[in-house]
């Protein structure tokens, strides 16, 4: 098993993108789950759902809204602390299921934030929800692109109006 260490991106939003729907297997149809905070909510053993959604390729206005949040709490780095990430790569190994058993952890401890969604941007700014879901679903876009069209697994982050990526792979289509 490896170790990952990585900069942490101060961030507003964490996101995960499978550029091909995982169930429906529509490789014009992208599936995307949001979080505030930092995407270990998101991808680690944390209760409540994401902020998920639909959208074509070719109509990034149209998003379908699937579920709103409900994960309790938000965590929140500062900005320039490192994250230690083990090597999940065993989690996509056949007959293997290990997703959600990898810890990350931040040097600095992060801040949990009970999060309260009556005050939450994403869920009562439509413009702002339409501007934020097109930035990450061009992500998308481009990185599959980038990746000779494979589907891709990304995941990322939306800090202050910008977008950078935390990771991307081969999306598993079993």
């Amino acid at each position: 098993m490896g170790c990952l260490i990585q900069k942490v991106i101060a961030t507003d939003y964490a996101f995960v993108i499978h550029t091909m729907h995982p169930i429906a297997k529509d490789p014009e149809l992208m599936f995307c789950e949001i979080v505030p905070g930092l995407g270990e909510v998101l991808v680690g053993n944390h209760k409540g759902s994401a902020f998920s959604f639909t959208v074509a390729k070719s109509n990034l206005e149209e998003a379908r809204i699937l579920s709103l949040p409900s994960k309790r709490v938000g965590l929140f780095a500062a900005e320039g602390t490192v994250i230690a990430r083990s090597d999940s790569n065993g989690e996509d190994l056949e007959g293997f299921s290990g997703a959600g058993l990898y810890d990350s952890v931040t040097v600095d401890v992060s801040k949990e934030v009970v999060l309260d969604y009556s005050e939450e941007r994403l869920i009562w700014d439509h413009a702002f929800r339409g501007q934020l879901l097109k930035a990450v679903c061009q992500v998308g876009i481009n990185v599959e692109a980038a990746f000779n069209g494979q589907p891709q697994d990304i995941e990322g982050v939306y800090s202050s109006g910008n977008v950078a990526i935390v990771q991307s792979r081969p999306q598993i289509l079993n």
